[in-house]
């Protein structure tokens, strides 16, 4: 949903394409933003409504930003050879969540972040033998909800935002895609 309510972001798939749409809800109409090849997901609005972040598998794989108004081409967000899915981007603009991979290095679908104001490298969150997939920053940026299979079942945990100790388990019996409500007290996911 875009910062103003009125219009939605969403992945649709024609002719076995995935893109991002927008749907303006007052209107009741519907524009396509992306048309390049490859698929193309998990829209994110800025802060501002000016731009859309999603993940595009164009040129292996590369989160992306454009204009949501459709006037301009989209732009990587991270200058990093490793492919990069499944982002977040933090309320106030700053922080850049996404699943890393490349198999040359080593990395299996860890969590890696980078602050987008500082200019920062991307670096690791969260790196292990297991999958981590689905980041999702909390609404004051204090934590990242993320999926792993590290009991052998995709279930949800949470740690703290960008260090610290701990981690919780949320989910039973399996969950994946958690968001954030947008007072910040709530996590959803999805199970089953």
């Amino acid at each position: 949903m875009s910062p103003d309510g009125r219009r939605v972001a969403v992945r649709g798939t024609e002719a076995g394409k995935s893109d991002i749409w927008i749907h303006d809800t007052a209107q009741a109409t519907k524009t396509r933003l992306t048309s390049e090849s490859g698929s193309n997901m998990q829209p994110i609005w800025t802060q501002d409504g000016r731009e859309i972040v999603y993940s595009s598998t164009a040129n292996v794989g590369r989160v992306v930003a454009r204009p949501a108004d459709g006037s301009g081409k989209a732009r990587p967000l991270i200058d990093e050879p490793v492919a990069q899915y499944e982002a977040d981007l933090s309320k106030d603009g700053r922080f850049l969540v996404f699943v890393a991979v490349d198999a040359i290095r080593g990395i299996y679908r860890d969590v890696w972040y980078m602050d987008l104001l500082k200019g920062g490298k991307p670096t690791p969150f969260l790196e292990s033998s297991f999958d981590e997939l689905n980041p999702s920053l909390s609404v004051d940026s204090r934590y990242v909800a993320y999926v792993s299979n590290e009991t052998g079942t995709y279930e949800v945990y949470v740690r703290p935002f960008p260090k610290g100790a701990g981690k919780w388990k949320v989910s039973d019996n399996g969950g994946v895609q958690p968001r954030w409500g947008r007072g910040g007290k709530t996590l959803y996911y999805v199970r089953g």
